[in-house]
């Protein structure tokens, strides 16, 4: 079962966190950089165990290709829909290629590839103006609904950001200041509160695969 005491504290430190990477492109940075943080650092790390842990859980069970595994992790955005089968007759799976895995949902991986190396550590600024790129497969049902969760844990980062970059930019042209556009964002309960239900959602999700 799910422990949420606590988690909710920590999750409103980390959209500080995450909006703060996207108005200033030195603060991941500077925070990574920095021995003595003590309040954002615990909080992010947190965070991002409680998904990393699930998202491994996802794949140790799971055999994914090389390539297709280095594509659902490089680009951001997953889009699939079922199709019949005289569509994928007498194909298998393209994501763990197994024999009795008959292919029945289409899938396309685009976006901005981002960085997969830890030394490379892109700002989001960065990221969000890197060319796409685009890789379409076909997968079997069961691959479909994992690598979906998977991907969603791996750049919900990304996308956490995507969404407060797309908040903040109209409240500052209103505003006129950036700072002032970051505090109205935060003290946005129904914002904060959404972010984290999405935030269970996944979790209890995974956990069902467990």
């Amino acid at each position: 079962r799910l422990r949420v005491g606590g988690q909710q504290e920590a999750f409103n430190v980390y959209l500080q966190y995450i909006v703060s990477t996207v108005v200033d492109e030195d603060f991941e940075r500077m925070i990574r950089e920095d021995p003595s943080d003590n309040y954002f650092t615990p909080a992010v790390r947190r965070i991002q165990e409680s998904m990393e842990t699930r998202k491994h859980s996802l794949v140790s069970s799971s055999v994914w290709g090389s390539a297709f595994k280095h594509d659902l992790e490089s680009l951001p955005e997953y889009r699939s829909w079922k199709v019949g089968k005289h569509e994928t007759k007498h194909i298998n799976c393209e994501a763990c290629r197994r024999t009795n895995h008959p292919a029945s949902v289409q899938l396309v991986l685009c976006g901005p590839p981002q960085a997969l190396a830890l030394s490379s550590q892109p700002t989001f600024q960065e990221r969000k103006e890197t060319t796409s790129k685009s890789r379409t497969y076909r997968l079997g049902r069961l691959c479909a609904k994992r690598t979906q969760l998977y991907h969603r844990f791996h750049h919900f980062k990304y996308h956490l950001q995507l969404r407060a970059y797309d908040r903040i930019q109209p409240i500052s042209l209103r505003t006129n200041t950036v700072s002032n556009a970051v505090h109205h964002l935060l003290d946005s309960h129904s914002w904060l509160q959404s972010m984290f239900e999405e935030y269970l959602s996944m979790l209890r999700e995974a956990d069902a695969y467990l």
